[in-house]
């Protein structure tokens, strides 16, 4: 996915995590580029269950904690949509 975007004409960073609980600070170090954003595509593979996303040591975070940390850090023109 990441060469494909990056082929599209997209920067794609791509960052590699085991300890769910580090989502949130990866996700709150985009800010350097935030305010050049004007699409920000957001994929996180992980195991889970019951709205929870799983580190490959099983560390557990609600998907809700990483929507509330990527909302507080994307500007305010770039809509959420999230599924």
């Amino acid at each position: 996915m990441n060469e494909k975007l990056r082929m599209a004409g997209f920067t794609a960073l791509r960052k590699k995590w085991s300890n769910a609980m580090q989502l949130p600070e990866i996700l709150h170090n985009l800010h350097p580029v935030q305010d050049r954003l004007s699409l920000l595509f957001v994929c996180i593979m992980s195991h889970g269950r019951a709205g929870m996303i799983v580190g490959s040591n099983s560390t557990k975070m609600p998907i809700t904690d990483i929507l509330t940390v990527l909302e507080s850090n994307i500007p305010l023109h770039i809509p959420m949509v999230s599924r």
